[in-house]
């Protein structure tokens, strides 16, 4: 979740090599490390890797979008097993 924000500091949307700086300075990690971070992040559908113009940019999904998507779900299961 900090590396979501972090990346959404811009917009959420970031040159490559500028993510994996930030990343590995505010949280102080590797920058193998932060290649992972991000990674994973596009495994989980909170960021997506694209080429622009030559360029290698990730753009991070909103970080309260995200949390909002959570807890509607949850309140959505909780009136689901309510209802039973």
């Amino acid at each position: 979740m900090a590396a979501l924000w972090l990346l959404n500091t811009n917009g959420g949307n970031i040159n490559l090599g500028e993510a994996l700086d930030l990343l590995s300075q505010e949280m102080c990690v590797t920058r193998k490390t932060a290649r992972s971070i991000i990674k994973a992040l596009a495994h989980l559908g909170l960021a997506s890797i694209s080429v622009d113009g030559g360029e290698v940019k990730v753009k991070a999904v909103d970080p309260s979008h995200y949390v909002r998507e959570v807890a509607l779900s949850y309140i959505r299961g909780r009136k689901d097993r309510c209802r039973r």
